[in-house]
């Protein structure tokens, strides 16, 4: 039966942290002030996101959800700082949104993909993307 829940669990979390990040984005996209440090936290977010999956952590699914909102408030705010003059900030949103969750399903049927290939593949992307963001962190 152990296994069975961890399946049920990797299913749950597949759809449900792409979904905090767009829900948490929105919210950062929608909050009028200032968030200090957003920059740092976004290359900071591609870090831990390639370290997860290179050293294939299994946090609980609410932890990785939490972790994964947490980020997603500073690219949604990030990203609307970008808003550019005479659009619709809702409009901008919008499709902000929607593209990012069009990505997050992409990369979730990719990954599913690359799982089946080879055992040692996502964790030398994982690698990768950790590589890219410590770069970031350090640029």
């Amino acid at each position: 039966m152990r296994g069975a829940d961890a399946l049920t669990r990797a299913a749950t979390a597949r759809w449900l942290l792409p979904a905090a990040f767009v829900s948490c984005m929105a919210m950062g996209a929608a909050f009028g002030t200032h968030l200090p440090y957003a920059e740092t936290m976004i290359a900071l977010s591609v870090l831990v996101a390639g370290l997860a999956v290179a050293l294939r952590a299994h946090l609980p699914v609410a932890v990785g959800a939490l972790l994964v909102g947490l980020f997603a408030l500073f690219h949604g705010h990030a990203h609307l700082t970008e808003l550019p003059a005479g659009v619709a900030a809702s409009a901008f949103a919008l499709g902000m949104l929607c593209a990012t969750a069009l990505l997050h399903a992409a990369g979730v049927f990719t990954a599913l993909g690359v799982a089946r290939m080879r055992s040692w593949l996502p964790r030398a992307l994982g690698g990768a993307i950790a590589l890219a963001g410590a770069w970031l962190l350090l640029a």
